[in-house]
């Protein structure tokens, strides 16, 4: 009986080991999950302002190009080439407010693709706990049934 009672103490202290190990290597995944959504969120906005600030070079050397051929004609800044620069100006600032919105919805994915992550993660550590106290009061039941 000796015997037995150290192996349902050992079976016990395994399965709440187990558990308690599955359930920090799902907390080190969180962790990394999340890492990870941070980063790709970071380059993301990198990205972004690279692509703004290429935008904003293109849209300065249109409108020079616009100013240098008014000015070569000799005419005066007034009527149709005002209108050219303002519908130029207005489609670049289209342009960026839809590269705002593709970059927030794009984070948006992301966002929700790492709360599933977690949630999984979540689980798994539930599920391990649930595991871990069955498996002693198991050990405990048939202890009690020596």
């Amino acid at each position: 009986m000796g015997i037995q009672a150290v192996l349902l103490a050992g079976m016990a202290v395994s399965s709440l080991a187990s558990a308690g190990f599955t359930i920090m290597q799902s907390r080190q995944n969180m962790a990394q999950i999340r890492a990870n959504q941070a980063w790709a969120n970071y380059q993301q906005n990198l990205e972004k302002e690279y692509e703004k600030q290429r935008m904003a070079q293109k849209q300065l050397r249109l409108m020079s190009e616009q100013r240098a051929r008014t000015g070569a004609k000799g005419t005066q800044f007034s009527g149709s080439p005002l209108l050219v620069i303002q519908e130029d100006l207005e489609e670049y600032e289209n342009e960026l407010t839809w590269l705002d919105r593709i970059n927030f919805a794009k984070q948006s994915a992301r966002s929700s693709e790492a709360q599933g992550l977690i949630s999984q993660e979540r689980t798994k550590q539930y599920a391990s706990a649930f595991e871990g106290v069955t498996g002693a009061a198991s050990a405990g039941f048939q202890y009690s049934q020596l």
